[in-house]
C-alpha cells in the first residue's frame, strides 16, 4: 500500500479532474446515486480529464526547460571564459565562440576532433592527467591544468588555464566541461614585474658601489689636502682630483633619476606606428614610416616612446650628414624585428657594443643604457646592426608573446 507522500500527487489529480467533471456537468449526481454503467463511464471522464491535465503539465515543463536551455544556450555561447564540453578520449563534442577564438579556429573545426591535438606536445601528459581527473572527480572539486597554445593563425601563443569537471551524461559517458582563461597578459605581468625588480636590484648596488668608490677618493684626497697643508705643499692636484669625484657623484645622482619611471606603470600594448608618426613630427629630418608599422602592437613599458626619442635625437644630433630615418617591422617567424635605421655616418665596429654602457651617451636623453633597460622589461632585445659609413641601423627583436597584429589590420 502507498504511503500519504506517494498518493498525494495522484489524489490531487483525481480531486482535480473530479472538480472540472463536476463544473462540465453540474446536473451529475455522486458515483453513490450512481449506476453500474453510469460508474464506469464517470471513471473514464475522469480518466480523460486526468490524462488533458497531465498532458498540459507536460507541455508547460517542456515549454520551460525549452526557455532554461534557451537560456543556458545563450550564457554557453557569449561568456568571456572559453567552454568545451568533452567526451571519450578527450573529443569535443560542443564549444563556445570564446572558445574557438582562444584555439584561433572555426568552432565547426573544433566539434569533433580530440582536444590534445591542438595543444603543446610537451604538455600531453599533464594533460592526460588532467581529463583524466576531471572524468573520475574524485575529489568532487574542479581539476586545473595549464598550457601554451600556439594557434594555427599568425597570432602569438597563448598561456591558457583549464578548470574541468564531470558532467551527467545521457548515453553514461565519460563527459566532462571544461572552461578555459587566456592568463597570457599576467604571466607578461608577472615576468616584467619580475624583471623589473630585478633591474631595481641590479641598479641599486651598481650604483651604491660607485658613489662609494668616489667617497673614497674624495676620503683620500681630503686626507692628502689636509697632510699638505700643514707641509705647504701644493694640492692643486687633489682638488680636482676632489672635483672630478663631486662631478662623478653629481652624473649618479642624475643617472638614477631617469629610472623614477621606470616600471612604474604596468607594460601595455602600444602602436609602434602611431609612436614613430609622433616623433616624425618633431623631428628636422625625413622620416618613413612603413605601413606595417601600423598593421601591429607591442607589448612594453609605458615608456617604449622614450626609446624612439632616443634614437630620434641620436640620429639627428650626431648622425652627421644625415637626411633620413626609416621605421619598419619584419616578422621573423613567431618573433619579430623592429628596424630604425639612418643613412648617417653609423657607429664604428669597436663601439657597436660599449654605446649600450650605462657610462656612455651623456647628453643624449636616457642614453642607450636606458632604452636597453625599458625593452628588457617584456624581453625584447636591442642592438646596432648598421655598416660604419652608410648609417646606424637599430634592431628590437621581439619575442613571439611580446607582439600581436591589430585586430583591425589585415593578415596578409
Amino acid at each position: 500500500m502507498k504511503n500519504d507522500e506517494e498518493a498525494a500527487p495522484g489524489e490531487r489529480l483525481r480531486q482535480r479532474a473530479e472538480e472540472q467533471l463536476a463544473r462540465r456537468e453540474p446536473t451529475s449526481t455522486g458515483q453513490s446515486g450512481m449506476t453500474g454503467d453510469r460508474k464506469v463511464i464517470h471513471e473514464l471522464e475522469v480518466h480523460q480529464i486526468e490524462l488533458e491535465l497531465q498532458n498540459e503539465e507536460l507541455i508547460t515543463a517542456r515549454q520551460t526547460a525549452d526557455e532554461l536551455r534557451q537560456e543556458y544556450q545563450t550564457l554557453f555561447d557569449i561568456a568571456p571564459v572559453g567552454y568545451l564540453v568533452l567526451g571519450p578520449r578527450s573529443t569535443i563534442l560542443r564549444c563556445n565562440r570564446r572558445a574557438a577564438e582562444l584555439f584561433g579556429t572555426p568552432a565547426d573545426h573544433l566539434t569533433g576532433r580530440r582536444l590534445a591535438v591542438f595543444l603543446d606536445p610537451a604538455t600531453l601528459a599533464a594533460f592526460n592527467t588532467f581529463y583524466q581527473d576531471c572524468c573520475l572527480n574524485e575529489t568532487g572539486r574542479p581539476s586545473e591544468f595549464v598550457t601554451c597554445l600556439a594557434p594555427p593563425s599568425q597570432s602569438a601563443p597563448r598561456d591558457l588555464h583549464f578548470f574541468g569537471k564531470s558532467i551527467p551524461s545521457a548515453h553514461h559517458q565519460s563527459e566532462c566541461i571544461v572552461a578555459i582563461s587566456d592568463i597570457t597578459e599576467l604571466h607578461q605581468h608577472q615576468e616584467a614585474l619580475g624583471e623589473i625588480n630585478r633591474k631595481l636590484h641590479l641598479l641599486s648596488n651598481i650604483t651604491r658601489h660607485d658613489v662609494l668608490n668616489q667617497v673614497m677618493i674624495l676620503t683620500s684626497s681630503l686626507e692628502l689636502i689636509r697632510m699638505k697643508m700643514k707641509e705647504g705643499g701644493p694640492i692643486d692636484e687633489d682638488l680636482a682630483r676632489c672635483e672630478s669625484s663631486v662631478e662623478a657623484v653629481s652624473r649618479l645622482i642624475e643617472f638614477t633619476r631617469g629610472y623614477e619611471r621606470f616600471g612604474v606603470g604596468k607594460p601595455m600594448w602600444q602602436s609602434p606606428g602611431t609612436i614613430a608618426e609622433t616623433f616624425r613630427k618633431k623631428t628636422a629630418l625625413a622620416v618613413t614610416v612603413d605601413p606595417s608599422l601600423h598593421a601591429i602592437e607591442v607589448y612594453a613599458d609605458m615608456m617604449l616612446p622614450s626609446v624612439f626619442s632616443n634614437i630620434f635625437l641620436n640620429a639627428e644630433q650626431h648622425g652627421g650628414d644625415n637626411s633620413r630615418i626609416a621605421v619598419s617591422f619584419h616578422p621573423n617567424g613567431r618573433k619579430g624585428i623592429l628596424v630604425i635605421e639612418d643613412d648617417g655616418i653609423g657607429i664604428p665596429d669597436d663601439m657597436k657594443e660599449e654605446i649600450f654602457r650605462r657610462d656612455v651617451g651623456e647628453g643624449t636623453g636616457l642614453g642607450l643604457f636606458f632604452c636597453s633597460e625599458i625593452l628588457g622589461i617584456t624581453g625584447i632585445s636591442f642592438c646596432e646592426t648598421g655598416i660604419f659609413g652608410e648609417g646606424a641601423r637599430f634592431e628590437l627583436h621581439i619575442p613571439a608573446r611580446v607582439w600581436k597584429y591589430r585586430n583591425d589590420a589585415l593578415i596578409s
